[in-house]
C-alpha cells in the first residue's frame, strides 16, 4: 500500500489548492471527533482512540488556528488533545496549543461560551504544572469571566476551584477556602 499512498501524496501536492483542500477536510473530519469527544460520555475506548490520533489532531489543530472561521474547530481539537499531553507530561505543548486556539478565538471574535472557558481552565491547569503560577491565574480568572458571561455555571465552578488549589499552593489558605466554598455552592446548585 506504501506506493499508492505515495502517489496519491505527489498527485496532491502537485496542485496547492487540491492540497489546501484536503488539508482543511482533514482538520473538519478531526474537529468533528473532538466535538463529539468532548460532547460523548468519555469512555476509555474513546480515550484511547484520541490517543492514538494526536499527530491527527495536532495536524488539523495547526489547520484550524490559521484559517479564519475556524476557531471553534480549533477550540475543540485542543480541549481533545489537552488530556493526553496532560498525561503524557507535555506543558509546554499544551500552553502553546491552547495560546494558539485562543488567539483563533479572539481573531473570529467567538462568543464566550463553556469550551472557552474550558479551554482557559486548560490552558491555566498546564501552566500551574510549568510553574508560571502568575499567568495560570490569570487564565483562572479569564476562564471565570468567560463562563459567568456565557451562563456557564459548571465551568465558572470549575474556575473557582481551580483559582482556589493556586491560592492554597501560593499559602493564601482564607482565600482559598472561599474558592473552594463558592465552588462547591455552585457545583450543588447544579
Amino acid at each position: 500500500f506504501e506506493p499508492i499512498r505515495e502517489f496519491a501524496l505527489e498527485e496532491r501536492d502537485r496542485d496547492p489548492g487540491l492540497r489546501e483542500a484536503a488539508r482543511y477536510a482533514h482538520a473538519a473530519h478531526y474537529a468533528a471527533r473532538a466535538v463529539a469527544f468532548r460532547e460523548g460520555p468519555g469512555s476509555a475506548a474513546e480515550r484511547e482512540a484520541i490517543a492514538f490520533e494526536v499527530e491527527n489532531l495536532r495536524a488539523a489543530l495547526a489547520a484550524s488556528a490559521e484559517r479564519a472561521g475556524s476557531a471553534a474547530a480549533a477550540v475543540a481539537l485542543a480541549l481533545a488533545l489537552d488530556p493526553v499531553l496532560e498525561a503524557r507530561g507535555l506543558s509546554r505543548e499544551r500552553i502553546a496549543i491552547a495560546a494558539s486556539s485562543i488567539a483563533a478565538a479572539e481573531r473570529d471574535a467567538l462568543p464566550p461560551s463553556s469550551t472557552l472557558a474550558a479551554l482557559y481552565v486548560a490552558r491555566g491547569r498546564a501552566r500551574r504544572l510549568a510553574g508560571e503560577l502568575r499567568l495560570a491565574g490569570e487564565d483562572y480568572a479569564s476562564a471565570l469571566d468567560i463562563a459567568r458571561t456565557a451562563g456557564c455555571r459548571l465551568e465558572e465552578a470549575r474556575s473557582e476551584l481551580w483559582m482556589g488549589e493556586l491560592g492554597e499552593t501560593e499559602g493564601e489558605t482564607v482565600a482559598a477556602r472561599g474558592r473552594f466554598a463558592r465552588a462547591e455552592s455552585i457545583a450543588r446548585a447544579l
